[in-house]
C-alpha cells in the first residue's frame, strides 16, 4: 500500500449536501451524506499523533447546511467537525436521537449544531443517547450547539460508563425534560464554560445538568463557569424539586464553580444547583443565582 505525502489526509473525509454519492470525499469532491463520509473512514486506524479519523461537514454559520443521517451510530474512534463554526446541523431520521453512542465509541464533536427536531419531520427527542455501556467509551464536545430536543440533549438514562468533556457548548430547548441526564453514572464529567437555556422544563427532578451516581462507583463532576436558565412548564404546578444543576452521591472531589443560575416559573421546591452530594464536595457558584416563582 502506498503512503500519502500528507499522512493525515486519508483519515479526513468531507461531506456536503451538494456533494456526490461517488465521493471520493475531498474538499473539492465531497460525499453527499454524513453516512457516506463516515463509512469511508477506516474505523480501525488513527492518524499521525493519535488524532481521531475525521469527518468534516461543509457549510457556513450564515446558512448552515443540514445533514440528516439514516441513524448515526458511533462504535469507534471518530471526529465530526463543522468546517465553519456551527455551520452544519446534524440530525437523525428513523431514530430517536441525532447520535447513538455504542460500546467502544470515542467521539469528538466540534462546532456542530445537533437538532433532533430535524428528524425527518418526526418528533424531536435526544441530541445524543448513551445506552447501558461498558468502560472505554468517551465523548468530547467543543463549541457544539444542542437545540430543540424534547427528551434530553445528552441522555444516558441507564447505567453508563462514559467520560464526557464539554467545552463552550450551548444548550437551547423550548420544551424539554432536561439538559444533561447521566443516570447511574460512573465516569468523569468535565464542563468548561457554555450555557443551558430551557424554555419550558416539563419533568420534575431534572434541570440543566442532572448526574446520579451508580451504586459503588466513584464518578467525578467538575463544572466551571456554566450558566443555566430554566423556566418551568406551566403544567408543573405541584410541589417538587426542580434544579439548575443536580448531583446525587458524586465523588467528594467534585465541584460546581462560577456561572449564573436561575429557575423561573411554577411554584414548588427548587434549588439553584445541588441535590444530594457527598459532604466533601465543593459547591461554590461565584455568580448570581435565584429561584423566582
Amino acid at each position: 500500500m502506498a503512503f500519502l505525502a500528507n499522512p493525515t489526509a486519508r483519515f479526513t473525509h468531507c461531506a456536503s449536501p451538494t456533494g456526490s454519492a461517488a465521493g471520493p470525499g475531498g474538499r473539492d469532491a465531497p460525499w453527499q451524506t454524513v453516512d457516506q463520509a463516515i463509512a469511508a473512514v477506516p474505523s480501525t486506524c488513527t492518524a499521525v499523533g493519535g488524532a481521531l479519523p475525521e469527518v468534516r461537514l461543509l457549510g457556513s454559520a450564515a446558512s448552515p447546511s443540514t445533514y440528516v443521517s439514516a441513524g448515526l451510530t458511533v462504535r469507534s474512534r471518530l471526529t465530526i467537525v463543522a468546517d465553519e463554526d456551527r455551520g452544519a446541523k446534524l440530525a437523525g431520521t428513523g431514530t430517536s436521537e441525532a447520535i447513538l453512542l455504542a460500546n467502544g465509541a470515542n467521539l469528538t464533536l466540534r462546532g456542530l449544531r445537533l437538532d433532533p427536531s430535524l428528524n425527518n419531520g418526526g418528533p424531536a427527542a435526544s441530541g445524543i443517547t448513551v445506552p447501558n455501556t461498558f468502560p472505554a467509551i468517551a465523548l468530547s464536545c467543543t463549541g457544539v450547539l444542542f437545540e430543540n430536543w424534547t427528551d434530553h440533549a445528552l441522555n444516558a438514562a441507564n447505567s453508563c460508563r462514559i467520560n464526557v468533556t464539554q467545552t463552550d457548548c450551548d444548550f437551547v430547548a423550548g420544551s424539554a425534560a432536561g439538559g444533561i441526564f447521566l443516570n447511574s453514572y460512573d465516569g468523569a464529567y468535565v464542563v468548561r464554560g457554555g450555557s443551558c437555556t430551557i424554555g419550558a422544563q416539563n419533568t420534575l427532578f431534572r434541570g440543566a445538568i442532572c448526574v446520579n451516581s451508580h451504586p459503588g462507583s466513584t464518578p467525578t463532576v467538575d463544572i466551571q463557569d456554566f450558566d443555566t436558565s430554566i423556566t418551568l412548564d406551566p403544567s408543573l404546578t405541584g410541589s417538587g424539586p426542580h434544579y439548575g444543576i443536580r448531583l446525587v452521591d458524586v465523588l467528594g472531589a467534585s465541584r460546581i464553580a462560577g456561572g449564573y443560575h436561575e429557575i423561573l416559573g411554577a411554584p414548588g421546591a427548587r434549588t439553584r444547583w445541588a441535590g444530594r452530594a457527598r459532604s466533601s464536595s465543593v459547591f461554590a457558584p461565584s455568580g448570581a443565582a435565584r429561584a423566582v416563582a
